[in-house]
């Protein structure tokens, strides 16, 4: 790519975010006008004893709730750009491997971790045949997490990590974790989850591990569980062909910095290791299959587990269904899970309704007030604007995706780059999937929106070399949708 054309796209880029975020601006300082013009001139009054009419009150808070969220972006946008500023990176001796560059490294740390933030700051890399290791400092920001029980207001931890790539492993989806002391109510809630390793209890004492039972208990040796209970606690998340470790709040310097190094190195070894002897014997030959992730879900107990399993068989479906749905004639039946999972966002669209509703009974109301009828229509209005917006972004992407899925036109693609777009969808990071394909007699770039899940699964197409069916829009090609992605296993 040109330096031109690469400036171009960087101003593209640019100006969708501006747009974005004047847009972000709007929709807060609207109610924010709507607000002050219904309690501006009372406050001021008792406050200030400053006497202002509604139209007054509706200026200071319009001009207040543009301020704030220009603030809230700004602030955001600092925040992202002092995260994505690496320090000076080290090329360990070994072979270099550009395609990994530090961009590419945190999207998929991101996919490993998805319910925290976190930003890594390369330091150190080394490529060695099929293995890349990074060493750097993981910012792990608990305020973002959307799943997590913990309060809203945790800090910001550091820590020294490293991850790890290697394109020749299949690991197992796990995630390790210090199990936490004291009592917790919260994860009483859904239990089973859970590996036990019930030869080793003292193992499951220190840790809380989570994956498909079968294949974490095969992956996890005797020499690995010895590593990990004679050092301090780790925590580590894996996923295929990557893996990200690291002793929680610990940010290591100098020679502790090499100490912590080389146990992790040893440990990724010993991963590296085990995965290479179960693959030769056909342990973790074949792919996750349908039936282990619904004996897993299954095995859940507690109070809240019933809600999570009926919400899991309305989403689940298996590559296998939605490969036979896609060769269907148009228009096709699209099968219940995939409907379910193209549903609105019920958020935007209770709030679009409820500002709907508010915008009549307001606009019903200037009759009995023909002195402020002027403002009352002028709120009603906003309220009209903003659900208005509300119910546009609820059901746009959905009803899209849902034409595509009964009429859309199935060709051969190729995913190309999966990336993080910085943009959170209730409480969930998106990332941005690109697609190449051939239609109507012409080569199109394609890209679509995905959850953390399906940019995962998109992830392991690539490393895979993998063909995926793909649903067009015969008249608009850029839209297309990847089914497979919306697949369990």
């Amino acid at each position: 790519m040109t330096p031109k054309s690469k400036t171009k796209k960087n101003q593209k880029k640019d100006y969708n975010q501006l747009r974005y975020q004047l847009l972000f601006i709007g929709i807060i300082a609207l109610p924010s006008g709507i607000a002050g013009a219904l309690v501006g001139p009372d406050l001021f009054q008792k406050s200030f004893g400053i006497d202002i009419v509604s139209w007054q009150g509706f200026l200071v808070g319009l001009l207040s709730g543009g301020v704030s969220a220009g603030v809230n972006i700004a602030w955001s946008n600092l925040s992202r750009r002092k995260h994505s500023t690496a320090t000076a990176e080290k090329t360990l001796p070994g072979i270099a491997d550009d395609s990994l560059d530090n961009r590419f490294i945190q999207d998929q740390i991101c996919m490993l971790m998805r319910h925290v933030e976190p930003h890594f700051d390369v330091s150190k890399k080394r490529s060695v045949g099929t293995t890349t290791l990074a060493l750097g400092k993981l910012t792990l920001d608990v305020k973002t997490t959307g799943h997590s029980t913990q309060r809203r207001n945790q800090p910001t931890y550091f820590q020294t990590a490293i991850y790890l790539e290697n394109q020749d492993l299949n690991l197992p989806s796990f995630t390790l974790r210090p199990r936490r002391k004291g009592f917790q109510i919260f994860d009483k809630l859904i239990t089973g989850g859970e590996v036990e390793l019930e030869e080793r209890p003292e193992f499951s004492d220190k840790y809380a591990l989570v994956g498909l039972t079968n294949r974490v208990q095969k992956l996890f040796s005797d020499e690995i569980k010895d590593l990990l209970l004679r050092q301090p606690v780790w925590e580590i998340h894996a996923s295929e062909k990557r893996m990200i470790l690291f002793i929680p709040k610990r940010e290591y310097l100098g020679e502790d910095e090499k100490k912590f190094a080389k146990s992790a190195t040893k440990l990724t070894r010993l991963f590296e290791k085990r995965c290479r002897e179960l693959q030769a014997n056909g342990a973790f030959s074949d792919p996750v299959r349908s039936d282990e992730i619904v004996a897993q879900v299954e095995s859940l107990e507690g109070p809240l587990a019933s809600l999570y399993q009926a919400n899991f068989k309305r989403t689940n479906i298996t590559r296998e269904s939605v490969r036979s749905f896609v060769r269907q004639a148009t228009p096709r039946s699209v099968p219940k899970p995939l409907l379910f999972q193209t549903r609105p966002d019920s958020l935007l669209l209770f709030a679009g309704v409820v500002l709907g509703l508010g915008s009549i009974i307001i606009a019903t109301s200037t009759q009995k007030s023909p002195d402020n009828s002027l403002l009352l229509w002028a709120i009603s209005g906003g309220l009209i604007l903003c659900s208005a917006t509300a119910l546009f972004f609820a059901l746009r992407t959905p009803l899209r995706k849902r034409w595509l899925l009964k009429n859309g036109a199935a060709v051969s693609g190729v995913i190309t780059k999966v990336e993080s777009t910085g943009f959170i969808n209730a409480n969930e990071r998106m990332y941005r999937c690109y697609v190449k394909f051939q239609a109507a007699g012409k080569k199109i770039n394609g890209k679509c929106w995905l959850n953390g899940q399906a940019a995962q699964r998109a992830q392991s197409m690539i490393d895979n070399k993998q063909t995926t069916p793909t649903l067009v829009d015969p008249a608009h090609p850029q839209r297309c949708l990847i089914p497979e992605l919306m697949a369990m296993a």
